[in-house]
């Protein structure tokens, strides 16, 4: 059964930033002990050439803004 009154937090940040890829770090929270984290690794693509792409200068601007 679940309990509707259980409160979970997840807090996400930018970790690195790299030449055509960034990571995302997932940490979750039940009060204030971390039960979960994660790690995931986004690639810019460009579909028109099919493979991975230089991040752009507005791109690693905006992303480096919730790096820790």
């Amino acid at each position: 059964s679940s309990d509707l009154g259980l409160a979970l937090r997840v807090e996400t940040t930018v970790g690195r930033i790299g030449t055509s890829s960034w990571t995302m770090n997932q940490q979750m929270y039940a009060e204030e002990r971390p039960v979960a984290r994660c790690e995931c690794v986004l690639v810019a693509y460009s579909y028109e050439r099919t493979r991975p792409r230089p991040l752009d200068d507005d791109e690693r601007k905006f992303w480096a803004t919730y790096q820790r």
